[in-house]
């Protein structure tokens, strides 16, 4: 639903409305020729549950226009007030083309002399790969954009939130309250203001993971050898827990160490053994003898972590990954 309507060709806002104003304006909108920016069907004023103003429909159209929920409404006047706040001029449901002809519509447009920044909320369930999408399409249109995401729905934003791929996470709204940004524990409308003032910058610096592994004996030339099983960031972490998980467990370990980096800290490499006995089919990962190169199932691997009759350790790595690091709010 958007916050925006056009009057005889010019854009109205619902967010600078006083609520006497808006009460007035449901009463004689009738009298205008009040449209939706995004179909140019007629729109209609409406105040949300949680007392956001908006614009709708006011007959269903064939518009492609997504729906949005009281909450994406009431995010997206925060941002939007916001930012006009701290100075930047704002337009809502902003509709670009990339350089390659993409279409994108931005929640929330901000500009400020040479500087464009979208503000994307997304409180619905996506896949990550989704978010990295959208944003690359808007980097290809030389706009800089922010994401406000559920931080229930979305429990591992912190790991996937870079420099090239800014997510912050929100706590659930409360009638009454301010949404904070988890990371910050601080006001949405604070945090916008801060982050198109610069104060909210990226700061490079390793990522510190901890591997787990159980000492064990390779089956083929008995060696010794450490058998990996798991690995944690922070206070995320995943271990193997079943014979199909423990092979995406140690694929998810492709994401930040190599197989030279595992060897390098005496752990056996990762592989894909597509029909080994003892792995689940369709989940072919498993440890691999860093002496003979001879796979290690899962189901081995799988009864001596729930017999725990193994020695247990971990081991540091510090990844060299190129952005690695966190974003920082320099006057907080």
């Amino acid at each position: 639903m958007p916050l925006r309507a056009t009057i005889d060709g010019n854009d109205i806002y619902a967010y600078e409305y006083t609520e006497g104003d808006w009460i007035s304006f449901k009463d004689s909108y009738k009298e205008k020729n009040l449209l939706m920016p995004c179909c140019f069907s007629q729109a209609i004023p409406k105040t949300s549950k949680l007392g956001t103003f908006f614009f709708s429909h006011k007959q269903k159209s064939e518009c492609n226009s997504a729906p949005e929920s009281s909450e994406h409404i009431y995010l997206k006047t925060l941002v939007a007030k916001a930012a006009i706040e701290a100075g930047w001029s704002v337009c809502t449901e902003y509709r670009g083309v990339s350089l390659a002809e993409e279409d994108w519509v931005a929640d929330v447009l901000c500009k400020k002399g040479n500087a464009t920044v979208a503000f994307e909320i997304q409180l619905s369930s996506v896949p990550y790969s989704d978010i990295a999408e959208r944003t690359e399409r808007y980097k290809r249109s030389k706009v800089r954009v922010a994401w406000l995401v559920d931080s229930i729905k979305f429990k591992d934003w912190k790991t996937h939130s870079t420099k090239s791929h800014p997510i912050f996470g929100v706590s659930r709204l409360s009638v009454g309250e301010l949404p904070t940004v988890r990371h910050f524990d601080r006001s949405v409308n604070e945090f916008v203001k801060a982050l198109l003032g610069k104060e909210i910058q990226w700061i490079t610096e390793p990522w510190e993971y901890y591997i787990f592994y159980i000492e064990d004996v390779c089956w083929k030339c008995s060696k010794p050898v450490k058998q990996v099983y798991g690995s944690a960031i922070d206070v995320y972490g995943e271990s193997a827990k079943t014979v199909p998980n423990a092979s995406t467990v140690l694929s998810n370990f492709c994401d930040f160490i190599s197989n030279d980096e595992l060897r390098s800290l005496g752990l056996n490499t990762i592989g894909k053994h597509e029909k080994l006995k003892g792995n689940a089919p369709g989940f072919p990962y498993c440890n691999v003898c860093i002496h003979c190169g001879a796979p290690q199932n899962n189901h081995y691997l799988m009864n001596h972590l729930q017999k725990q009759d193994r020695e247990f350790g971990e081991a540091k790595f510090t990844s060299p990954r190129e952005g690695s690091g966190k974003w920082v709010w320099l006057m907080a």
